[in-house]
């Protein structure tokens, strides 16, 4: 009952089958010098039949224990690591956000970043993408200023982690860029949507639906200067 990880089932199936072979040993042992058959002979072939019979019983044993090894480890609540603590936390923030509960999927969001900081750094994308998410959410609810450090902190750990010419850069590089046209800073805003650009254009070729839609960003912000 104290046995909870799987090397202790197996040390306790060794140790159980070990105890086994001695036991056997030691009832085959008292057989012989106590064993009631009159005649030598007959008696060690006796016991040689008796031995034989022992012998199944270490095998039956080792295959009943190994039935429970494997059914006890289907029983034991495996730990979440750090990363799954995280995208729980962001699972549960998404929801709370998208049923515009803002100050729960904040909460949620920080907390994943929390866990994501503390185990894997700043710099890590799962942190990133906990920054971007803060950012949306503070967006959405109105805190420019939160959602604005939020980005730039998404931005700058994806840069660090993932190298400035990658999707994820881009995608929080467009987030501020609808951040700062939201804001009436329109240059601002067309940097940012230069450099999600020329980062999905490099990456997806010039057809993809988001180089597009970036196409389409750069001509509303010069419509709107």
């Amino acid at each position: 009952a104290l046995v909870t990880h799987e090397h202790d089932l197996g040390l306790c199936r060794h140790l159980f089958l070990s105890g086994a072979l001695l036991a056997q040993a030691q009832v085959f042992r008292v057989f012989l010098l106590n064993a009631s058959v009159p005649n030598k002979i007959k008696r060690l072939r006796f016991a040689s039949k008796f031995f034989t019979v022992l012998a199944v019983l270490p095998l039956t044993m080792g295959m009943g224990m190994d039935i429970y090894v494997r059914n006890h480890k289907k029983t034991i609540p495996s730990q979440p690591g750090p990363e799954q603590v995280s995208q729980a936390c962001v699972r549960r923030a998404a929801s709370l956000f998208s049923q515009r509960d803002f100050p729960e999927a904040i909460r949620e969001a920080e907390r994943a970043l929390s866990v994501s900081v503390s185990h894997f750094g700043a710099a890590h994308p799962t942190s990133a993408a906990c920054k971007n998410l803060i950012g949306r959410i503070k967006h959405e609810a109105g805190d420019v200023v939160g959602a604005e450090a939020s980005y730039l902190e998404a931005m700058k750990a994806y840069t660090d982690s993932l190298g400035e010419m990658h999707p994820d850069v881009a995608t929080v590089a467009n987030n501020l860029a609808g951040l700062y046209r939201s804001e009436g800073k329109y240059r601002d805003a067309e940097q940012l949507c230069g450099l999600a650009l020329r980062i999905d254009e490099k990456l997806l070729g010039h057809q993809n639906p988001e180089v597009a839609r970036h196409l389409n960003d750069l001509a509303i912000l010069y419509g709107a200067r």
